[in-house]
């Protein structure tokens, strides 16, 4: 039988490896090792230990978690505020409303005044029955002004003489004018009073009485 040959892939032993030791055992025996290292922990340490971790895990969890007062009244504060912002929400749509109408508004009865009156003066007795409240009947309203055109003349010019009412934010208002005709069969250019009187209704100025502009001077004031 031939003898085993050495592995050629196993490493080679130092020479020295005893000396080696023997230096390491004698270096360890001159190092100041604690005994924890060598006995390992002791119950009494090991039971502090533990306390310790036990203390810092009780201080944490109550600064980490507010007690259970604190978040009734968390949710107490959460709730207050979604009602005060409901509130908000309401008075802000309703005065969001309130101020919209306001603004849409017309500014006072000027405008509905010059509409009328210029559209009477152009003839378009069409056009300005527009600016009358309901209730008028469009032929009898241009059968009178075709009338009156034909006794005083045609309207040619008017002017403002006091206002009373027909502001923004009033339901009503009144205001006279001096109407100005061209003159006709019944009279020669002349001018009188007229009164006409306002109601604030469906978003807008309407006239409800146009006073005597189609009767002539004989009734103006």
């Amino acid at each position: 039988m031939n003898p085993r040959l050495p592995n050629a892939n196993t490493p080679e032993v130092p020479a020295d490896v005893e000396a080696r030791y023997k230096e390491i055992q004698e270096e360890l025996q001159r190092l100041n090792i604690a005994p924890e290292a060598t006995a390992g922990e002791s119950r009494e340490a090991r039971f502090e230990r533990r306390q310790r971790i036990k203390a810092l895990r009780q201080e944490f969890a109550s600064t980490a978690r507010p007690p259970s007062g604190a978040r009734q009244h968390t949710g107490y504060t959460v709730l207050a505020m979604v009602g005060i912002a409901l509130l908000l929400c309401a008075f802000s749509v309703g005065g969001g409303m309130l101020l919209a109408n306001q603004l849409n508004r017309p500014a006072d009865i000027s405008g509905t005044t010059t509409d009328f009156l210029d559209k009477i003066k152009q003839q378009d007795y069409g056009g300005a029955i527009t600016d009358l409240a309901p209730g008028f009947e469009p032929e009898s309203f241009t059968l009178q002004a075709q009338s009156a055109d034909k006794q005083f003349g045609t309207l040619t010019n008017y002017t403002k003489l006091s206002q009373q009412g027909g502001k923004s934010g009033d339901a009503t208002g009144s205001a006279s004018y001096e109407i100005y005709r061209s003159g006709g069969t019944a009279m020669k250019a002349n001018h009188y009073v007229i009164v006409l009187q306002f109601t604030y209704t469906s978003n807008h100025w309407q006239i409800f009485d146009y006073g005597g502009i189609f009767k002539g001077p004989t009734t103006g004031s």
